[in-house]
């Protein structure tokens, strides 16, 4: 008995690294009676694309990281992935400073005409 279906599927994603290759699609094509497999095929689909995607970013980060560039650079793509981490708590923070400097300026205004 061969291999079930799902597996020489998964193998051929893995060999073209795309669920869109000629090949891949040519199978899927050959097999397309069988319901389950094809129910199966798109959640494949789904997921490969996704595991793909994060591969690709995974691998450009440490091609970014790897890159020969002095520690400084190093250093500075570290500093502006922390900062990408933290960016909404930042932008609460200037808002709120914002907000503050606000009050504190009508404050002034008011004690300055009087009205206070």
């Amino acid at each position: 008995m061969g291999k079930p279906l799902v597996v020489l599927y998964t193998n051929l994603l893995h060999k073209y690294k795309s669920p869109k290759a000629k090949a891949v699609l040519k199978f899927v094509e050959k097999h397309k009676g069988n319901t389950e497999f094809i129910a199966r095929v798109k959640a494949l689909n789904t997921e490969f694309s996704k595991a793909y995607k994060k591969l690709l970013k995974f691998e450009a980060e440490e091609k970014q990281e790897s890159n020969g560039y002095s520690w400084f650079s190093n250093l500075m793509y570290s500093f502006e992935r922390w900062l990408d981490k933290h960016n909404h708590k930042m932008e609460l923070l200037r808002t709120l400073a914002s907000l503050t400097a606000a009050v504190l300026s009508g404050i002034v205004l008011a004690k300055l005409f009087g009205f206070i």
